[in-house]
């Protein structure tokens, strides 16, 4: 099975990536239609977020919120990224 991590990244992807480097701006929403990638981007966000501050975050007691609409798409994620400790992902 083909990973979403190992995806060509998109615009988006890199554009999330620039905004998650900003140490003022760490949270952001999504908002697409259906089929639109935004599951391949969040999964590709925490692959990210784990390598770049994956270390920081656990030494500080810290964890990452990731709040999608379906459990497939909870699924998918968890399947992509593992069920690391530092990701607590649900549905709305």
């Amino acid at each position: 099975m083909t990973r979403r991590i190992d995806s060509p990244d998109t615009a988006v992807d890199e554009e999330l990536r620039k905004h998650l480097k900003d140490a003022e701006n760490r949270s952001f929403i999504a908002v697409a239609g259906a089929g639109s990638g935004k599951t391949t981007s969040l999964i590709k966000v925490l692959d990210f977020v784990e390598k770049q501050y994956g270390a920081d975050l656990r030494r500080h007691g810290q964890y990452v919120a990731c709040i999608t609409y379906t459990e497939l798409a909870v699924g998918e994620i968890y399947g992509d990224v593992g069920h690391l400790p530092l990701f607590h992902v649900s549905t709305i």
